[in-house]
């Protein structure tokens, strides 16, 4: 131990000073690390900024490729700030808008994690969960959406978009109170916007509130773009081949006046100052427009045709497992249609062909979908059907602009069997060139 006797007040102003020093330049270093820490954090931020910019004026093109190369960017931008909201809805929603919907489902959970208050989260969820629900007519998936629903508008009451979807999946549910407080929530969020009327005017004609119905689809159509209010207007799903031929061929007002007419010949109770049948094709063309209509095709598919013809269905059965979709309907007939599909269902007779001996492969795993790391020309080195190993080499790319370049090769990263493989060997980076599976015993899906 050193001692240091102070022999002099000016001694002592000496050593203060020398401490005060050391002190300012340990300051000085501590800052200096700090600084150095927190650049590469700085140019991360700004960097995840531009990348989300770019992400943005390319998803204003609207075009396919545009929004492959911001998914690029918005992936990117989630690397260097994985914690950042923002980025992760941002990238949520352009994946569901692509139809990712395994990726969407991921990023919007994570932005549940990240921030577990806001109700965009609950809202993706729903919407992926009532996607799936729609393609597979799952019901687990149904409720599910359903839950997130319900989650969202409790996070956010003015939250319009999520009541809509939540009252039209109600009536799915059969829950038709359930579907009229949620169209009145809606209603209350966004005062006067048509397709609140329109989920009003549904909900309460399932509940059995003919008047209320009545009164709010006469709100609601009238509000409605052109190519929807087409859809309530056009009675042809009900009426004969005649009926729409000579309709067709009559200026705007004669055909007012003979659509007039086919519905006053189809009101079942002439007592009432409601025509209920008219109601009722209402319901179901609100039904199907909040299911299946395409806003930018201002059309849905047959299964909306199909819900307005003949209403909601009493049952409902996805592709049945082991039994082929397509075949002829008699020996000299050169045409494929789903008769097997028809047999089975019973509207036609005959014998319905089984595939007992078909793998059922599961692809629930988001892993099972290989996607091309690079631009360039594929090559699948595997066969659908081949069972393949984690690890194993199942394709190349090729790169035509550089021979000399080594292919980049694509491992499958599960064992499995390989389901399908791309058909078009020009690929560009985020394309799917092949499909694996695992195999699942049909019990288990029961």
């Amino acid at each position: 131990m050193m001692l240091i006797r102070l022999r002099t007040p000016a001694t002592l102003l000496v050593l203060l000073y020398a401490a005060a020093m050391l002190a300012l330049l340990a300051a000085t270093a501590l800052a200096a690390r700090s600084t150095a820490a927190a650049v590469p954090a700085t140019r991360d931020h700004l960097e995840a900024e531009a990348l989300r910019a770019r992400a943005q004026v390319r998803l204003a093109r609207h075009s396919i490729e545009m929004r492959r190369m911001a998914i690029t960017d918005l992936e990117r931008a989630t690397e260097l700030e994985p914690d950042d909201a923002d980025s992760q809805l941002l990238l949520a929603r352009t994946y569901y808008q692509a139809g990712f919907l395994k990726q969407a489902m991921r990023r919007f959970e994570r932005l549940r994690a990240l921030a577990p208050d806001d109700p965009e989260a609950r809202y993706g969820l729903g919407q992926v969960w009532r996607r799936d629900w729609l393609k597979y007519l799952d019901r687990g998936s149904l409720a599910r959406a359903v839950e997130h629903l319900q989650a969202a508008t409790q996070l956010e009451p003015r939250h319009t978009d999520a009541w809509l979807m939540l009252s039209s999946l109600s009536v799915e549910q059969h829950d038709s109170l359930g579907a009229v407080r949620a169209a009145i929530a809606a209603c209350e969020a966004e005062p006067g916007r048509a397709e609140a009327l329109l989920a009003l005017a549904s909900a309460r004609w399932r509940l059995g509130d003919v008047d209320g119905a009545d009164s709010a689809f006469a709100a609601a159509i009238p509000r409605l773009r052109r190519s929807v209010r087409d859809r309530f207007e056009d009675f042809a799903p009900l009426a004969s081949e005649r009926d729409t031929a000579i309709y067709n061929h009559l200026d705007a007002a004669a055909q007012s006046e003979f659509a007039r007419r086919f519905w006053a010949e189809q009101d079942p109770d002439l007592t009432t100052p409601v025509n209920e049948a008219q109601l009722e094709y209402f319901s179901r063309v609100a039904q199907a427009y909040f299911l299946f209509y395409d806003p930018k095709r201002h059309e849905w598919d047959e299964r909306g045709e199909v819900y307005v013809r003949y209403g909601p269905p009493e049952a409902v059965a996805y592709n049945p497992l082991g039994t082929l979709l397509y075949s002829n309907v008699s020996p000299s007939s050169q045409m494929m249609y789903p008769a097997n599909v028809l047999r089975w269902s019973g509207v036609l007779e005959g014998e319905v062909v089984r595939r007992d001996d078909a793998v059922i492969l599961d692809g629930r795993d988001p892993r099972n979908y290989l996607l091309a790391p690079e631009s360039g020309l594929f090559e699948s080195l595997v066969d659908a059907g081949d069972e393949v190993s984690a690890g194993q080499p199942v394709g190349l790319i090729h790169f035509i602009e550089r021979p000399d370049r080594a292919p980049e090769v694509v491992e499958s990263p599960l064992d499995g069997v390989c389901a399908c493989i791309r058909a078009i060997s020009q690929t560009s980076q985020g394309d799917n060139v092949i499909v694996i599976g695992q195999p699942i015993d049909r019990a288990a899906l029961a």
